[in-house]
């Protein structure tokens, strides 16, 4: 994917949905956007100077927290499409972001909007104040939304009963550039755990994700799955600790 930064800050790209983006339906597969966003996030924030590389000289990394996407319509296989993104600026402790996917009439594919922290890799806390100002210049934000409002909290009704799908040990496959579970792994989960029929009989219209701890190689994700009239909701933890929760609508 190579892109270039235009005068409203904005990261573009355009490419084609090749063979590995898409499912059995030869559309796009959720979790592939996750991986294509996450790219081009890092390209954005790359060529603005607050990059992984960026950071890493700093001891500091950028944490995905929160994450909500529209699927208006799924592209398929060898489609032309454009990807862009954007930084929103700061709200609270948390950074903003936006995703559009667009086609080539420019009509939205998919939308997305993003809360990220940054994290000392030694401490694991989140870096605050002054010592975000000195990271991320405001002469990067864009303050264009796709999404208005910033990513829900995933809040899963109490009174669902609640099915323990799989106990997930984290391996290789799992683990991202910092050593840690992939933000797009726990979409993977999600929708592995449901009833086949239901994932390839009808596309995801829209997803919530909250990261709430991260979880590393070797540790066991106790996958619940629960659901209502109104969506599916799929939630893990270790050790009695929530690591992540879902929530997906058909």
């Amino acid at each position: 994917m190579h892109g270039k930064v235009t005068e409203e800050m904005k990261y573009v790209a355009d490419f084609r949905i090749a063979s590995y983006h898409v499912d059995m339906n030869q559309r796009l597969k959720p979790s592939a956007f996750m991986d294509l966003a996450q790219e081009i996030a890092y390209l954005n924030s790359n060529a603005m100077h607050f990059g992984f590389s960026d950071l890493s000289q700093n001891n500091v990394v950028w944490v995905l927290s929160r994450m909500q996407i529209k699927f208006l319509r799924l592209p398929e296989w060898g489609e032309h499409v454009t990807l862009q993104t954007w930084y929103k600026g700061a709200m609270s402790l948390f950074c903003m972001r936006d995703f559009c996917m667009t086609d080539d009439e420019g009509n939205h594919l998919v939308e997305a909007t993003t809360l990220w922290a940054v994290i000392d890799m030694d401490t694991r806390k989140m870096v605050r104040g002054e010592e975000m100002n000195k990271i991320i210049s405001d002469r990067s934000v864009c303050s264009d939304s796709v999404i208005e409002e910033p990513a829900p909290k995933v809040i899963i009704p109490k009174d669902l009963a609640t099915d323990i799908v799989v106990n997930h040990e984290v391996a290789y496959s799992d683990i991202d550039v910092v050593g840690h579970t992939n933000n797009a792994r726990y979409l993977v989960w999600a929708m592995d755990s449901m009833d086949y029929a239901t994932v390839a009989g009808q596309p995801l219209r829209e997803v919530s994700i909250n990261f709430s701890h991260e979880t590393k190689a070797g540790d066991m994700v106790t996958i619940t799955r629960q659901h209502d009239d109104k969506a599916y909701y799929v939630a893990g933890q270790v050790d009695g600790r929530q690591a992540f929760a879902i929530e997906m609508r058909y």
